[in-house]
């Protein structure tokens, strides 16, 4: 069966049932932010160090969050304009 196929008949199912199918789906995934290797975290470390890289407050996380998730827009926090990129982070500090 393709996946079209399933997403399909999933999307059919009732809503209890279709909400069932989703718990079970998410237990079967990795908790969040578990698949960060100790050497990314490293690298991060060394990048710091280096000040190859701008640390950020968690005020300013929690906007940058926000902002990709279209919860906020950066203009009305009154925060400069961040993405994805490290270096546009780094730029704006």
């Amino acid at each position: 069966m393709k996946l079209v196929e399933i997403e399909q008949e999933a999307l059919a199912l009732p809503d209890c049932d279709r909400a069932s199918l989703v718990a079970k789906l998410l237990d079967t995934l990795p908790p969040q932010g578990t698949d960060v290797t100790d050497e990314e975290v490293e690298q991060r470390e060394r990048e710091m160090d280096l000040r190859q890289m701008a640390a950020i407050s968690h005020e300013e996380f929690v906007h940058f969050v926000q902002e990709q998730r279209g919860q906020i827009s950066r203009i009305d926090a009154g925060m400069p304009r961040m993405t994805l990129n490290d270096r546009d982070i780094l730029e704006s500090h």
